[in-house]
């Protein structure tokens, strides 16, 4: 299949492949490709056929927060969790305008085709806030309830049961 002329990669669910193009022109988009579509293969690949219970909000969320991740070689670390600033402007300018609620965000079964750039931004900056939320001490603030979330729904459970009973 031949991708279009503006992707730089993605992750096949059926034939379960990552396929990547190397954009010379923008090293940094191809990196924040493999790490996007990477994510989905490690999902796969964990979860199996389980995967297919993980919400479309969920799934590109969690790509979008691994997406803008750098590898250090020198130190060996993964840098995961960075800001997606063009994301997060969008993300911003969609609450400041109030076109957005949870219910479109998260509980939306539209599919694929009904995932636009609006979508991509309020999944990334739900996962990103679930995930990095600090209480004042410092300890995560939603991280285990988010955990238990995915944990739930990745089994097949209803998304809104789960979400209302996963303390975030």
């Amino acid at each position: 299949r031949a991708a279009l002329h503006w992707t730089v990669g993605y992750y096949h669910l059926i034939n379960k492949e990552l396929v990547l193009y190397h954009d010379a022109a923008d090293p940094a988009e191809t990196l924040d490709t493999l790490f996007h579509e990477g994510t989905h293969l490690f999902v796969n690949l964990a979860l199996g056929d389980k995967d297919k219970f993980v919400p479309m909000w969920l799934s590109e969320g969690i790509a979008e927060y691994f997406g803008p991740s750098r590898f250090d070689r020198e130190t060996g670390e993964l840098e995961y969790g960075r800001p997606a600033y063009g994301r997060l402007k969008h993300a911003q300018w969609l609450i400041e305008n109030d076109t957005i609620s949870l219910e479109r965000t998260v509980i939306d079964h539209r599919g694929q085709a009904s995932f636009g750039v609006a979508r991509y931004a309020l999944s990334w900056a739900l996962v990103h806030m679930l995930i990095e939320k600090r209480k004042p001490n410092g300890s995560p603030k939603y991280r285990k309830g988010f955990i238990e979330y995915f944990n739930r729904v990745s089994e097949g459970q209803d998304q809104l049961a789960c979400w209302k009973k996963s303390r975030m």
